[in-house]
């Protein structure tokens, strides 16, 4: 991304790495809207970074509900014009043994990564094609692509992580592999950073995975990318 004005959207912006994920945007200047479900948390994120200076809209988000990412997207496009950058951070991460079978816990991984993710994707993707350029990006704990000590097969409770990696990057690769009509590419982020969240804490032990880029403009595949390169 060159270094003029960005518009950025961010979900799951409230707390964990979606709030983290709002720091290096805000400090170079780009704009944002940011949603989550949890109201609370994200005023008070927002009035942090407007007292900074930072340029933030905020909506009430649910990724599982097609309509309330479309009003999420739309905002974004009534205030700044375009969309530049979809941060797809929603998600859950179930923790218990596959073999206990709560099928709730998947379900609700399911929700908010894939068909979450999903949505995000059917919102922005005809604003980017008529743009002519966009990006966007999914977090990844890396629990398909560990090696060593660090496999999933390793960690009981992280084999529905592993799972959902790999369906996530299924569903992205297919989604932007094709879109040769115009200029949009898709990063998958290593994010470590889950160590220091309420919902991974203790729990990960992962190297940064390499990125991977698809999409016409992807020029190449295995350069590490972290979350503060969100707007370099």
């Amino acid at each position: 991304m060159d270094s003029e004005q960005k518009t950025i959207l961010i979900t799951g912006a409230s707390s964990g790495i979606g709030e983290a994920t709002t720091r290096r945007p805000a400090r170079d200047g780009h704009q944002m809207v940011v949603g989550a479900r949890r109201v609370d948390r994200l005023t008070a994120l927002t009035e942090e970074l407007r007292a900074d200076g930072a340029t933030v809209a905020t909506r009430l988000l649910d990724v599982t509900d097609l309509p309330s990412v479309e009003v999420f997207t739309q905002a974004a496009l009534d205030r700044f014009g375009r969309i530049d950058v979809l941060v797809n951070n929603s998600g859950a991460m179930p923790l218990s043994p596959v073999a206990d079978m709560r099928i709730d816990e998947w379900n609700r991984m399911i929700d908010l990564d894939l068909r979450g993710g999903l949505h995000g994707i059917a919102a922005v993707l005809p604003t980017m094609r008529r743009q002519g350029s966009g990006v966007v990006m999914k977090r990844s704990a890396g629990a398909s692509h560990a090696h060593g000590g660090n496999r999933p097969q390793d960690r009981p409770g992280h084999r529905s992580e592993a799972a959902r990696d790999g369906a996530q990057d299924g569903l992205v690769s297919r989604a932007f592999g094709h879109q040769s009509v115009f200029a949009s590419r898709l990063h998958t982020i290593g994010v470590p950073e889950i160590l220091g969240t309420s919902a991974g804490q203790g729990h990960m032990d992962l190297r940064p995975h390499r990125a991977r880029v698809h999409g016409p403009r992807a020029g190449h595949t295995g350069r590490h990318l972290r979350l503060s390169e969100l707007s370099a």
